[in-house]
């Protein structure tokens, strides 16, 4: 409810030498030729937008008392949203590569310098070279935990409606496969 992520879409090749430096070695490559990085932050003043987002009670007082907590839910609830972006990203065909391999002050003093947003973690949208990915597809997964009740056995052996089990594997797919950081290589779909 409090909506605290803020989104910064790295695209230009100008964009991408600014944010080169604060990259880890092994996540240059792979941001340098995605299509696009998008720099996930949280505002930590977030709750200054809580009586348009939560206008059914003071949800504003809960966290002008508590820094701490201001900041914990910022985090956390970013991060929430980070997921929701790559889902919606997953959903539409795109592949995605999450990380936390660069320097935060670098990219915060880089992009965000004369707010109050501090940068949680960065995500290459594009489309992943297959060759490249450790498993491309929902169905290659589980070959990889045989003889382990995986997740998707739970689901795929639940009581579940068909509607149901579908959209928990598509959740499950965007979120926990297509997110790791196998996505080595980011390209522009031909």
């Amino acid at each position: 409810n409090c909506s605290p992520a803020r989104f910064v879409f790295v695209k230009s090749a100008e964009a991408k030498e600014r944010l080169k430096p604060a990259l880890s070695s092994g996540n240059v490559e792979k941001t340098m030729n995605a299509p696009v990085t998008v720099i996930v932050a949280y505002d930590e003043s977030f709750y200054e937008k809580l009586p348009q987002l939560f206008p059914h009670t003071d949800a504003k007082s809960w966290f002008t008392s508590s820094p701490e907590m201001a900041k914990e839910t910022a985090f956390r609830n970013s991060s929430m949203q980070a997921a929701y972006l790559i889902m919606a990203c997953r959903s539409l065909g795109l592949d995605t590569g999450p990380m936390s391999g660069f320097q935060i002050n670098v990219v915060d003093a880089t992009f965000l310098a004369g707010t109050q947003w501090k940068s949680n973690l960065l995500i290459n949208i594009g489309y992943g070279e297959k060759e490249k990915q450790y498993y491309s597809s929902w169905e290659t997964w589980p070959q990889m935990y045989r003889g382990k009740r995986t997740l998707k056995f739970c689901l795929l052996s639940s009581k579940l409606p068909e509607w149901s089990r579908l959209r928990a594997q598509t959740i499950l797919a965007g979120v926990f496969l297509q997110n790791s950081s196998s996505f080595t290589l980011l390209r522009h779909k031909q």
